[in-house]
């Protein structure tokens, strides 16, 4: 195979590396404001951090090991099938991940199950797949981009013995230089999205809990699953990226805004009852 290669444009490198910061301050700066403005707990954020890393990385990740290998091409051979399985699939893991972790994390602790935890929990959720998913891949981008315009593609490709493995490297990182700088940028757009997103999600999916309102938990996989399952679509379907990215942003904006709305005028249950228990030790006291 002839390993033909385009030096790397320096939009582009500048894409990837606003992309990675972008990705690494916003859960950062997002944890530091909302404990200064509400007390929220560190708890909660690493809770949020640990719910990702399991039930998306390890869990989903074997779920879809094996369902592929069970189905072999009937799902992935096709964009509609796969669009929906994949979306199904996240919002499912995700959201029961979630549950489950304020179920058994947060609902023991009346002072812990609150809005503002819940909050915080979807900045660290969403903080840690923002840190996994982009920072990681763009310092890993720039990192071969700066090798690739010092030596050439061979100095890549010449760490990698095998050639069906270099093959497949190869064809990875040609996005490098055939993409347009500029949609580098787009990456960090994506994160600011997704981490408004899993604000959202963890709001309704605390409500569930804290409600006993299996409703809410059930609106959280669906507006999840619609939103993974629509991006994917579109994205195969060979729309634009900026175009992709304005939708994924003006639907998490959407939803970003109903949640505050409901938040502001949102009374905790879990206050409340604290509040009344206080109420009734003083007049048994």
């Amino acid at each position: 195979m002839n390993y033909t290669y385009e030096p790397i444009s320096a939009l582009a490198i500048s894409g990837m590396t606003v992309s990675g910061l972008i990705s690494l301050a916003a859960p950062i700066v997002l944890f530091f404001l909302w404990r200064k403005k509400t007390g929220a707990k560190l708890s909660s954020f690493i809770l949020g951090c640990v719910t990702f890393f399991m039930w998306a990385l390890i869990l989903e990740s074997f779920f879809h090991k094996v369902v592929f290998s069970l189905t072999g091409t009937a799902i992935t051979g096709h964009l509609l099938y796969y669009s929906l399985y994949g979306g199904l699939a996240a919002g499912l893991f995700e959201e029961f991940g979630r549950h489950f972790a304020m179920k058994a994390g947060m609902k023991g602790n009346l002072k812990t199950l609150n809005k503002e935890n819940a909050i915080m929990f979807g900045i660290g959720h969403g903080g840690i797949e923002a840190i996994l998913v982009c920072v990681v891949s763009e310092i890993s981008n720039v990192a071969t981009s700066i090798a690739i315009n010092r030596g050439g593609i061979t100095e890549v490709l010449d760490k990698v013995a095998d050639g069906a493995a270099k093959d497949a490297l190869y064809q990875q990182i040609s996005v490098l230089w055939t993409y347009n700088g500029g949609i580098f940028f787009a990456a960090g757009i994506e994160r600011l999205s997704a981490m408004a997103f899993n604000i959202g999600a963890s709001y309704l999916v605390y409500k569930a809990v804290a409600d006993k309102k299996a409703g809410y938990f059930f609106l959280a996989v669906f507006l999840h699953a619609i939103l993974d399952a629509g991006t994917m679509l579109l994205n195969g379907s060979g729309c634009p990226t900026w175009a992709l990215e304005a939708v994924v942003a003006a639907f998490s904006a959407i939803f970003l805004v109903l949640v505050i709305k409901d938040y502001k005028k949102r009374e905790d249950v879990t206050e409340l009852a604290e509040t009344k228990v206080e109420t009734e030790e003083k007049a048994e006291a």
